[in-house]
Order: C-alpha cells, then sequence, then structure tokens
C-alpha cells in the first residue's frame, strides 16, 4: 500500500499523520525542492528522486526503497533541522534541488510585487499617466486615488526588492536546513544591491541572479560544514544555531562578496547593460532567442523556471525586459491547443486523440492565464515532436515581437497582463505568429506521420 502527500504551492496536502505512519516501511522523496517536515519520518529508510521519476520507474522506486535505500531518515535532535542523511546526494544535486527551492518561495514574491505595480500602473493610466505616476510629485497630488497608485507602485517595487533575499534564503535552506536560512537571506540582500542603498553608495550595480546564486550556495555549504563540525556541550549546543553558524557565515559572506561577487558580478551586469544598448538590436534578437526556448522547453520544469529566474533577474536590474519570458510563456499551450480545434479543417482528419483534443481546449485556457503546464500532456506523449516546435515557436514570437518593438517590465505573462505592454500592436504580432507557427506545425507534422504509418500497413 502507498499513500501519497502532495507539497505545492497550497502548502501540504492529504498530510501523512502519525497514526497513518504507524507500521510504515519506508518513505520516498520524489520531489525538486527540499520537503517539508521530514522530522515526521525519522527512523524510516528513504530514497530522493526527481519528481517525475515515479511516472517512469514506480516499482523500481519501491523495491529500491526497501533493499537498497539512500540512507535513513535522522531525528532532530538539536534543533537544526538536519532530517535526514544527505552523504549520497551530489554537492550538484543539493545545489540543483536548493535552486528550485529558492524560485519556487521566490516567485510569490515577484507576483506579488508585479499585481502591485500592475495595479498602479492601470489605475494612474485611466488619468494618462502610466508613465510618469513613479514620479515623485505625484505623492502629494490632490486626487486621492492618484496618490494611491503613486505609492502601489512603490510599493510593487519595494517587494520586489526582496526577492534575491528570498530566493537566497530558501536556496541555503535546502542545503543546510535552518541554520542556512538567515546567512541565505543576508546574501540575497547584498545581491539585490541593498546595502548600497543602506550604506549611501550611488551608483552601485548588483550582482543579481548570479550574486545569489554564488551567495545562496556559499551560505549553505558553510552553514552546513560548520554545523557538522562544530561540537559543544550540550548545555552550549543552543549557540550553535543561534550565534555561532550565523556569525561566521555572515562574515565569510562579507569578504566574499565585498572581494569577489560585487566586483565581477556587479561588473558583468554593467558590462551586459552597457553591451545591449550599444548592441541593441542583434543583442535583442540573441537575448529573446535564449529565453524564449528555455522557457517554452519544459513548459513549468525546473528549466523553464531557471530561465525565468534569470529573464526576471536582468529585468530587476533593469538591464533587459521581460517580452521574450512572458510570450514563450504563453505561446506553447495557446498554440498546440488551437491545433487539437482547428487539425480537422486543415488536414480534414483529427491528428489527436480524444484525450488530447480534451486536454487542447484545457490548455487554450490555461494559455491565456499564463500556465504552460496545459501543454504537457503533448510533450509526455511525444517529446520529440512537441519540444522543438515549441521552442522554435516560442523564439519566433518573442523575437517577432522584441524587432517589432513590444516592452514588458513586469513579470504578468496573463491576458490581464497585456494592457501594460508598450506597443502592444507589435506584442499581439509576436503572439499570433508564435501561436500560428505552433498550431500548423503541430498538425502537419503529425498528419504526415499519421499517412507514413498507414502507408507502411498498405
Amino acid at each position: 500500500e502507498v499513500i501519497v502527500e502532495k507539497q505545492g504551492a497550497n502548502g501540504i496536502e492529504d498530510r501523512i499523520t502519525p497514526e497513518i505512519l504507524k507500521g510504515a516501511e519506508a518513505v520516498i522523496f520524489a520531489t525538486d525542492i527540499s520537503a517539508k517536515d521530514k522530522e515526521r519520518f525519522a527512523g524510516l529508510p528513504f530514497i530522493q528522486r526527481r519528481v517525475a521519476e515515479p511516472l517512469r520507474s514506480g516499482k523500481e522506486m519501491i523495491e529500491t526503497v526497501l533493499s537498497k535505500p539512500d540512507g535513513y531518515v535522522k531525528a532532530d535532535t538539536d534543533g537544526s533541522e538536519q532530517q535526514f542523511d544527505n552523504n549520497k546526494s551530489s554537492a550538484f544535486s543539493q545545489i540543483y534541488r536548493g535552486i528550485l527551492t529558492g524560485i519556487s518561495y521566490m516567485l510569490p514574491v515577484i507576483v506579488a510585487g508585479g499585481l502591485m505595480i500592475g495595479i498602479g500602473q492601470l489605475g494612474a493610466t485611466a488619468f494618462g499617466l502610466e508613465k510618469v505616476i513613479g514620479n515623485p510629485e505625484y505623492a502629494t497630488n490632490s486626487n486621492q486615488l492618484i496618490v494611491i497608485f503613486h505609492y502601489l507602485g512603490l510599493y510593487g517595487n519595494m517587494i520586489m526588492k526582496f526577492m534575491y533575499p528570498v530566493f537566497g534564503a530558501f536556496l541555503a535552506y535546502s542545503i543546510a536546513d535552518r541554520p542556512g536560512l538567515a546567512p541565505g537571506f543576508i546574501g540575497g540582500a547584498f545581491a539585490a544591491g541593498l546595502h548600497y542603498t543602506f550604506w549611501g553608495v550611488d551608483g552601485g550595480i548588483p550582482s543579481g541572479f548570479f550574486g545569489v546564486l554564488i551567495l545562496g550556495i556559499i551560505a549553505g555549504f558553510v552553514a552546513k560544514f560548520l554545523n557538522e563540525k562544530i561540537k559543544l556541550h550540550k548545555n552550549l549546543q543552543a549557540m550553535k544555531p543561534m550565534f555561532l553558524i550565523p556569525g561566521i557565515t555572515v562574515l565569510i559572506l562579507f569578504f566574499v562578496n565585498y572581494y569577489v561577487v560585487d566586483p565581477v558580478f556587479g561588473g558583468l551586469n554593467a558590462w551586459l547593460q552597457e553591451l545591449i544598448i550599444q548592441n541593441q538590436d542583434a543583442s535583442a534578437v540573441l537575448l529573446s532567442t535564449i529565453i524564449a526556448c528555455l522557457t517554452a522547453f519544459d513548459l513549468g520544469g525546473p528549466v523553464n523556471k531557471a530561465a525565468g529566474a534569470i529573464a526576471i533577474g536582468l529585468a530587476a536590474d533593469e538591464i533587459f525586459p521581460l517580452t521574450a519570458r512572458v510570450l514563450a510563456i504563453v505561446i506553447p499551450p495557446i498554440g498546440i491547443g488551437l491545433a487539437t480545434v482547428l487539425d480537422k479543417y486543415v488536414v480534414k482528419r483529427r491528428v489527436f486523440d480524444e484525450n488530447l483534443r480534451v486536454a487542447g481546449t484545457t490548455s487554450i485556457f490555461l494559455g491565456f492565464i499564463a500556465i504552460g503546464e496545459g501543454a504537457i500532456p503533448f510533450m509526455l506523449q511525444n517529446p520529440l515532436i512537441t519540444i522543438p516546435i515549441n521552442m522554435i515557436g516560442a523564439s519566433l514570437g518573442a523575437v517577432t515581437a522584441v524587432l517589432l518593438g513590444a516592452v514588458q517590465w513586469l513579470p504578468l505573462p496573463a491576458i490581464w497582463g497585456w494592457p501594460l505592454v508598450e506597443n502592444f500592436w507589435a506584442y499581439a504580432i509576436g503572439l499570433i505568429v508564435g501561436i500560428a507557427f505552433i498550431t500548423f506545425a503541430n498538425i502537419f507534422v503529425r498528419y504526415g506521420l499519421i499517412k507514413r504509418k498507414e502507408n507502411k500497413i498498405k
């Protein structure tokens, strides 16, 4: 008997309770990010695998956890929350899981900040002030609505400043558990450039996403190392997680940031900014293509999230807008969903089975609200067709829109974010181009495969 607990955006669902755990033989952590409340499973053999692995090899995983587990879940004995033995996890896998954990917790901050900015911009549009509402003069306007919209925009920008601290905190937390949380947050504050604000440094360029990646990883592994190596008398145990580990770790982060991260990655951001300014058209095409391809690659999976984090980081550092990113989120699900509707009119027959036609209708709807996962059933059924078509279509649409002058700085790819796009006509043309390519490419490629199969049978 297998009992499954879901951990996602809604928290823990179908929670496994102590009563359910009585008589349990083993636990499988099928997660791409750190699982919550692992101490419940103390003493049980476990394996750690990718979230999609049970779909491919569920039986083998059960046999493995019962015969050759990765280790045994450890009890939380000193407040450090190191609940299971990670000795069999490579440094790369810990970093990978940490990045996905950080992105997972960072996204609500981005959405909340973007929503506040969006409301402020939409409200300002009614007064024709959408491009100047951030100016200080509107903080004392006689119209209270204008004042509110002004501060909502500032509020959203303030929320965005916490994007990197939250990412860094949970990246380090995934590696070192609780001891890494505070140092990771502080590393993220460095990456966001908050130290420039508090130190009164004008013109400092934050290290951004690359900086928080380096500092979060260092914070995690340093905190983990100190937690494992520092041994104190039981009466002094409380000093370790509360004083020694965070104190030593943040001191190390200061020197790493001061001598390495700020000069290297702050300098890199400055160079990228200058490169894009000097070679605007060529750089825009190249960056748009890369971001669009990676975004469309796995429809909300780890590659998509990593590309999103980089794209959002570039936008947050005011280096490059999010136009290609937001288009590449909505183009694939709408395009492939539309293919399931139009196939019978284009090639006079159905090229998708009944289940995929139902999935296609859902995919269209989800695409308009910026959820790419609606197209995953198509990718799972035939990745060699779906993935390349998605990447090419998203790139064509994004590059078309960018070259025609569409600009979107806000992380709002859903339909309600479209009014906030500069030169929406260009955005719409890019959207149509990308969707049309994916729609017709899917229909004709799948139709060709069906005809080839039929000819072989004859």
